[in-house]
């Protein structure tokens, strides 16, 4: 089983904060839809947690994401997959 490194959890939680873009205002047909409960609206983002190469390893998925707050202090896990395992 392979490990994650410092260096690379800090790329990874650096990519995992980059603000995401401000959405805009909801258009009118969502507005009416939601109150009338008949249809439904989904839209996305970008990733806000991928994997990526670092410390000479390549890191080809980032699966269930969990983050924890513990003593005034944010955690992540997850679990990751290398090209090498």
């Amino acid at each position: 089983m392979k490990t994650l490194s410092l260096a690379g959890a800090l790329i990874l939680l650096a990519l995992m904060s980059q603000a995401a873009p401000e959405p805009g205002p909801r258009p009118a047909s969502a507005t009416t839809a939601a109150s009338s409960r008949t249809s439904f609206h989904w839209t996305t983002g970008p990733p806000v947690l991928r994997a990526a190469p670092a410390d000479g390893e390549d890191w080809l998925s980032v699966k269930d994401p969990s983050v924890v707050r513990h003593n005034d202090a944010w955690h992540l896990f997850f679990i990751l997959r290398g090209g090498g395992v």
